[in-house]
């Protein structure tokens, strides 16, 4: 599952792609926020970065960046597919246990 994680974990965002969220919401947490706010103004700094998980720290983003497996494309591609295969037979919690995500971008 470390693959299909990581393709979500490991990189950063441009702030023009969360700015309207992380100034329009009230549902980020006045931490995550605040760490946010500080590499995305409000107005400009559009291709400032952010990363996209603040729980993983630098160190450890580099180093599965440059694992064996990354550098192994064959092997990278196949631990992904058999991820998805087995992420496809989770069954998602539903109704009052849960809800399903209808825009990844947005919060339901």
């Amino acid at each position: 599952m470390v693959a299909p994680s990581g393709s979500h974990t490991i990189g950063q965002a441009r702030c023009v792609t969360f700015r309207a969220r992380l100034y329009g919401e009230s549902r980020i947490g006045p931490p995550v926020a605040a760490s946010l706010k500080a590499s995305c103004p409000s107005y400009g700094g559009d291709n400032n970065l952010s990363p996209l998980d603040v729980t993983i720290p630098d160190v450890l983003r580099q180093r599965l960046a440059t694992s064996a497996t990354c550098n192994d494309l064959g092997s990278f591609g196949n631990n992904f597919a058999n991820a998805m295969c087995k992420m496809g037979g989770l069954s998602p919690l539903a109704g009052p246990s849960g809800q399903i995500t209808t825009n990844c971008r947005r919060v339901n």
